[in-house]
């Protein structure tokens, strides 16, 4: 019987606690709009994976066996919505048999690519 009563007390605690973190929450979260912050940051195996899947795609030349280099983003506008600039460099092989650099740039906002830049 006393257990009883003891979770009742523990989960009518737990939800006046929740309850009094609510405003903070929305606070944080409501308070701003979501096209002026970027989201969350991608990480970097996700933009390794849509970099590659992203090459494959572009039907340019075959690319390096060195692969892509993925670098650190930066908080960018576009069409005035917030979101994370990827600057993106790879090799790609040439008919002489030597190898081109060749970058772009990758726009991403809540883990979507919503553009993609290529220099060819």
């Amino acid at each position: 019987m006393y257990i009883a009563k003891d979770r009742k007390v523990l989960i009518w605690s737990l939800v006046l606690f929740g309850l009094l973190l609510l405003p903070s929450c929305s606070l944080r979260h409501g308070g701003a709009d979501s096209a002026q912050l970027p989201g969350p940051k991608p990480g970097a195996m996700f933009m390794s994976l849509a970099v590659d899947e992203a090459l494959r795609r572009h039907g340019g030349p075959p690319v390096a066996p060195e692969g892509t280099e993925v670098f650190e983003p930066s908080v960018d506008r576009l069409d005035d919505l917030a979101c994370w600039r990827f600057l993106i460099l790879y090799r790609t092989l040439a008919p002489s048999g030597g190898k081109v650099l060749h970058h772009g740039v990758f726009w991403v906002k809540d883990g979507r690519i919503i553009r993609k830049q290529w220099d060819q």
